[in-house]
């Protein structure tokens, strides 16, 4: 008995009857496939993610224009203890300039350490 040849529709035509077309694998699940966008990370997480660095980039900022400021009141009041020659007003301006040097160095060691945050993020 000779069959008659086939005309390409009879896959779809048996799929149909076998429950239906079957998808085809998209290869969603292989990581080699993901786009470089796609580092498992949710949408949302992503967001927030990008929001800390926002933040964190904002307080940077305002470190910096902090530690400026305080790096031009230390050489103001260089300036002014170089004028003066009256030891109490050396002695309190050595005062003041030690207690901008600390706050310096604080504000320095805070956005070294926002940096550091920011890297890891």
């Amino acid at each position: 008995k000779d069959f008659p040849s086939v005309q390409g529709d009879e896959c779809a035509i048996m799929s149909y009857y076998d429950g239906g077309p079957k998808a085809a694998w998209q290869g969603i699940d292989d990581i080699h496939l993901l786009g470089p966008e796609d580092e498992g990370l949710a949408h949302g997480r992503r967001v927030e993610l990008l929001k800390a660095i926002r933040e964190q980039r904002q307080q940077m900022d305002l470190k910096d224009e902090q530690i400026e400021e305080q790096k031009r009141k230390l050489e103001h009041f260089q300036e002014e203890l170089a004028r003066c020659l009256d030891p109490d007003e050396a002695k309190i301006l050595r005062s003041r300039l030690a207690q901008a040097n600390a706050q310096v160095t604080r504000q320095a060691e805070e956005l070294e350490d926002n940096k550091a945050q920011v890297r890891v993020l």
